[in-house]
């Protein structure tokens, strides 16, 4: 009977490893998606009238041009309820529009690019493809918005209807009120700094924050899993040792070798908990990158911290209270699943842990 007990132990400790392998690997790739979004910064105007109209758009993009360390960046705004049609069809569809003045692969990575010189182009989702169009397969088609002709260059991946082209001079009522740059130096804080130089104060949108936060869940599962590893480790290693002589210093050397022969096996776990533990170490050496915004300049300096906490708050309010555009859903449906597999993979991680221990 107790030897179907551990046949059973065995194969439930197995079965729950392979899925914390499969969960930790699902995990990951997510985080290392997520992981090339952080190479982004986000900012949001601080009210209408700190957004951009196209010439405003125009002005500021040159003068960073000219600048030692141009930042590239992108400014956009996303607006509701937009009709597009596609003539051939006779059909129309409401939309999500979003106006763009800037490179579009700051926005979709994955999609062929605009930028301020193709004012006759559009990309569109993959939402909007089939339902106006019936397929993905529709770059090259003309599509009318606006009462002017676009052809489609690419397709976002994304289920929601949206029609992207970029800003012209014609649309001076558009204020463009999201800014989405390439990150300098792993510092949000510095690279919305240079561009609060040219463009008036915006708000920062912390998605690093987020991040940072779900990576320690991904910290978290190695380690419990280590510590059920040594922790099985030190209990083999205390069960293989052999006491040969009571007092240590009246060993001859052939006690040593007889000592050493006779302690073999618990030299060998000793060995291997310490490249366990080893291990564990390095690899969260080699995970950890912090970002430059959570370092002050002395450790001492606690004006820093509490200017730090203020900040985060009001990110977490700003993003809160926000209108969340297609951008925006990206990363928080990145987040998600994100940290549901690493939930579920910390549970199963304490499980196996307790299982080996």
């Amino acid at each position: 009977m107790k030897n179907k007990s551990v046949v059973k132990r065995k194969i439930l400790t197995v079965v729950i490893g392979l899925l914390l392998l499969i969960s930790y690997i699902l995990g990951n790739i997510e985080m290392g998606k997520l992981g090339s979004k952080m190479d982004y910064v986000n900012l949001l105007s601080q009210g209408d009238e700190n957004g951009m109209t196209y010439l405003l758009a125009e002005s500021a993009h040159q003068r960073i041009q000219q600048s030692d360390e141009p930042l590239q960046f992108v400014n956009w705004c996303q607006k509701s309820e937009g009709k597009v049609s596609y003539k051939e069809l006779n059909r129309m569809e409401t939309a999500e529009i979003m106006a763009v003045y800037g490179r579009t692969d700051l926005l979709f990575s994955d999609c062929e690019v605009m930028d301020i010189e193709n004012k006759t182009g559009c990309l569109i989702s993959k939402g909007l493809a089939f339902r106006l169009l019936g397929g993905t397969d529709v770059v090259g088609n003309i599509l009318e918005y606006n009462s002017r002709e676009y052809e489609v260059i690419d397709v976002v991946e994304s289920d929601i209807p949206l029609f992207v082209y970029e800003l012209e001079e014609e649309d001076s009522s558009i204020v463009l009120d999201r800014a989405t740059m390439i990150c300098v130096q792993n510092s949000p804080k510095q690279t919305k700094a240079a561009y609060d130089k040219v463009a008036g104060l915006w708000s920062l949108v912390d998605y690093q924050m987020i991040f940072y936060g779900i990576k320690i869940v991904y910290f978290i599962v190695p380690w419990m899993l280590g510590a059920g590893l040594l922790l099985s480790i030190r209990m083999y290693k205390n069960s293989a040792r052999k006491s040969v002589v009571k007092r240590i210093n009246r060993i001859s050397d052939d006690n040593i070798k007889n000592y050493l022969k006779k302690n073999r096996e618990w030299m060998i776990w000793e060995m291997i908990m310490f490249l366990v533990l080893f291990f564990m170490i390095m690899f969260t050496v080699i995970q950890i990158r912090v970002p430059l915004d959570i370092i002050p300049d002395k450790w001492s300096n606690f004006e820093f911290w509490s200017e730090f906490y203020k900040n985060k708050q009001e990110s977490v309010l700003l993003m809160r209270n926000m209108k969340r555009g297609v951008v925006d859903l990206g990363y928080i449906t990145g987040f998600q699943r994100a940290s549901i597999i690493g939930v579920i993979s910390i549970v199963q991680a304490w499980t196996l842990a307790r299982l080996i221990a």
